[in-house]
């Protein structure tokens, strides 16, 4: 599978920009090849996410190519390029918000959970972790290896973990082995919250990571249901 992922830093200005862009979203169900989009923000903060999944890079480059540059220009909210004086509907630089991160890359790896798939997952998920991994080089199969054996444990002796993936992401521009996103679904912060206090308690695990990782940053965001995309058939 293939993962779309962005970052985002939206201001209270541009919330409803924000909202009202997510809306463009609502054709893509039919689009050949998605498994999935969810999107997440912080209730009380800036932060906003959105994750794509494909069955596949083609699949992805065939919606990039038709549709996906119109969305993002104005879901990103920049001002269109004008000769004259710009339209009284064009945002203002407080009503525009960042993307910090926008990458995409193959799945690597299948986190197994409750879910029966990752369409599931998506479609029960309430709460969406990312781990955004920088990895030493050279270090990505020990890396994968480590979740297996250290950190899947400890997802599923909390239960509630639906499942997730690992990615190797990059910006499109160039491809980079060493950055990686490590995606789960939750049922609810209860959940994840044994996950974590169980994560916390594995000394051996926390080795491994530090010997792999050389920089990591992470999110745990509360599914936005009213901005999920999903076919309503995945096979």
């Amino acid at each position: 599978m293939w993962i779309k992922w962005r970052d985002c830093h939206v201001r209270p200005e541009a919330l409803e920009r924000y909202r009202s862009g997510r809306s463009e979203w609502t054709a893509l169900p039919g689009h050949p090849g998605l498994v999935g989009q969810v999107s997440a923000r912080e209730p009380d903060g800036p932060r906003a996410c959105v994750l794509d999944v494909w069955a596949d890079e083609a699949a992805y480059l065939d919606f990039r190519d038709e549709r996906n540059a119109a969305i993002d220009a104005d879901q990103m909210g920049y001002a269109r390029f004008r000769m004259s004086e710009p339209a009284e509907d064009e945002p203002t630089p407080e009503q525009r918000y960042a993307v910090l991160e926008n990458a995409a890359g193959p799945t690597v790896l299948d986190i197994p959970g409750e879910a029966a798939d990752l369409h599931e997952a998506l479609t029960r998920g309430t709460v969406l972790r990312v781990d955004d991994c920088r990895l030493h080089p050279g270090r990505e199969e020990h890396f994968l290896a480590a979740l297996r054996s250290a950190w899947d444990p400890a997802s599923a002796a909390a239960g509630g973990l639906l499942g997730g993936v690992v990615a190797r992401v990059a910006p499109d521009v160039f491809r980079d082995r060493e950055h990686h996103l490590v995606v789960t679904l939750w049922t609810g912060p209860d959940a994840h919250r044994r996950y974590a206090e169980a994560d916390v308690a594995a000394p051996g695990a926390r080795a491994d990571r530090t010997a792999d990782v050389r920089e990591r940053t992470g999110l745990v965001l509360p599914v936005e249901s009213d901005w999920q995309v999903l076919p309503r058939v995945w096979f």
